[in-house]
């Protein structure tokens, strides 16, 4: 139950949004002295609970799927990353439409979307998915509440058909210190023999692409769309301000900007490809950009997810005799590698961008190496922790002194009266 009061969007009118017994409506008011005197009456309507919800809005599509295209148009197209409108797009089209796209709005269940849970668990898809999917239909009706439909969200609190039981940890297995050493070694080689050909799938190099990689920790997209004016040779960091998805600039994925720090390896290697790339610049009479890719095509322009790993990683694990791996378990090999290294775990999180310590402990807590050791040995300094110490030596590890010895006229080691009557339950 609660009333609350806010504005859709900045400088728009003021409107009051009330939720009571699993129901949820809202009414545009007008300014915010005008929004918060009616939230207060409707507040003291619920406390006497003689509030009650009016007619049901017959404005609202008769459709689910009729309202949900609405909604992709007009809200998540606007608002929506291009990645993410996407995604909703292709999944209400494959998954949700086929199985409730005619059912009127509001006749939509729980039950359906349990259904479609279990539909999209049965062909293989996974929790991240089926709960991305949800969450679609669950803005869907949020939006339509928001906008003055009375009813209930069906796809609220989505429940125990959508918990994941599976430990994130069992999925991350990084390269350790001597395959990064491979891999980079194998970039270098392969560099060399793509310098005789005529094309270039990937310049400046592979082998400086993997080298940021590892030694950065940035996402695959962010790496796509890392440019020369991000770098910052003076202070040795990199400003971490967008990423390039599915042919476009979108803001990172915690939407803020960061610094990276460069070790002094990776800051000379690409001081370096700058001077080359100036050089080759200014034999066109160029100058270099500061918003041109640092890793471009042989187009010119960003490189694409499927290049990188199909034309640049896949290669140079292969000649390297390692596994095939995503790109993203660089970004676990550069926090395993940090973590081994006795860094705290709160540099490691400012350096991956996560938006919340718990996300990195939780993903990346394990490497730390013999944490749970150290915790457990400091145990062994207490005294009432040694084997065969007599009681009667067991001192008071706060003070350092005995507090009695067994035998006392009184009956018991110490004359608190709190713990003798604790005694009695031994």
């Amino acid at each position: 139950m609660g009333v609350r009061v806010r504005q859709k969007q900045q400088g728009g009118p003021w409107w009051v949004f009330v939720t009571h017994q699993g129901r949820r409506t809202s009414r545009q008011i007008g300014d915010k002295k005008a929004a918060q005197t009616v939230a207060a009456k409707i507040q003291a309507k619920l406390a006497l609970g003689e509030f009650e919800f009016g007619e049901p809005d017959r404005t609202k599509p008769t459709q689910f799927q009729k309202y949900a295209e609405e909604w992709l148009e007009r809200y998540a197209k606007r608002h929506c990353r291009p990645a993410t409108y996407e995604g909703y797009s292709r999944l209400l089209r494959q998954r949700v439409f086929p199985l409730f796209g005619n059912t009127p709005f509001d006749a939509v269940t729980r039950r359906d979307i349990e259904a479609l849970a279990n539909h999209m668990a049965d062909r293989g898809l996974s929790k991240s998915t089926i709960r991305f999917c949800v969450g679609a239909v669950r803005g869907i009706y949020n939006d339509a509440i928001d906008h003055g439909a009375v009813l209930t969200n069906p796809a609220a609190r989505p429940g125990k058909f959508l918990k994941d039981k599976t430990d994130r940890r069992l999925n991350i297995v990084p390269l350790t210190p001597q395959e990064v050493t491979r891999l980079l070694a194998a970039a270098e080689a392969i560099d060399r023999e793509r310098a005789l050909r005529p094309v270039k799938e990937v310049s400046p190099s592979f082998s400086l692409f993997l080298l940021t990689a590892v030694r950065t920790g940035l996402r695959l997209g962010e790496l796509m769309g890392l440019q020369w004016g991000d770098l910052d040779f003076n202070g040795r960091f990199i400003e971490v301000k967008r990423q390039w998805i599915r042919a476009a600039y979108s803001p990172t994925k915690s939407g803020r900007m960061r610094r990276v720090d460069m070790s002094r390896q990776l800051c000379e290697a690409l001081r370096q490809a700058m001077d080359s790339r100036r050089v080759e610049l200014a034999i066109q009479g160029r100058e270099i950009d500061p918003n041109e890719p640092v890793f471009r095509s042989g187009a010119g322009g960003p490189l694409q997810e499927s290049n990188v790993r199909r034309r640049l990683l896949a290669p140079c694990l292969e000649r390297a005799g390692i596994r095939q791996i995503h790109p993203h378990v660089l970004r676990h090999t550069f926090a395993s590698l940090l973590l081994s290294n006795g860094e705290p775990i709160t540099y490691v999180k400012e350096q991956l961008g996560h938006a919340s310590i718990q996300l990195t402990v939780d993903t990346y807590g394990h490497l730390i190496p013999g944490a749970n050791k150290a915790a457990v040995d400091k145990l062994d300094a207490a005294p009432i922790c040694t084997p065969g110490a007599p009681r009667a030596a067991i001192g008071n590890v706060m003070g350092g002194e005995v507090l009695e010895k067994i035998g006392d006229p009184s009956g018991t080691r110490t004359p608190d009266s709190l713990l003798k009557r604790q005694e009695l339950y031994h």
